[in-house]
């Protein structure tokens, strides 16, 4: 099932030897389908910082699914989206900012250019 994705950052030719299957998270390390433990070189999103599986990153998550899973802001706003812009507003020089939430840098530069246009 493996040549069903297009994995990013790899050789297409090297679809066809087959990749670790990661089934768990534990700290710095990955564990594949097999139990062979690999340390995350790569560590993304909040993995990087506090490891995979932290409990507090677990319970914030549980928590907030069970109030909301995800509301874009596009023409929508929430309570957790809105305390953060101000929170981040105020570390800022002066608190007069707008804050755009961008899920990757290719988001944040069309949102930007968009901004741009706008304003």
């Amino acid at each position: 099932m493996q040549n069903r994705i297009f994995h990013p950052y790899t050789p297409f030719s090297a679809i066809e030897k087959g990749f670790p299957n990661m089934v768990r998270g534990e700290g710095i390390y990955l564990f594949d389908d097999a139990g062979k433990r690999y340390v995350d070189i790569v560590s993304s999103w909040w993995a990087c910082a506090l490891g995979h599986g932290h409990p507090k990153v677990v319970a914030a998550i549980q928590r907030q699914a069970d109030v909301l899973q995800h509301s874009i802001t596009g023409s929508l706003t929430h309570p957790n989206v809105l305390a953060l812009a101000d929170r981040l507003a105020k570390l800022m020089p002066t608190p007069e900012r707008h804050t755009l939430f961008a899920s990757d840098g290719c988001s944040a530069v069309e949102a930007a250019l968009k901004i741009c246009i706008q304003y």
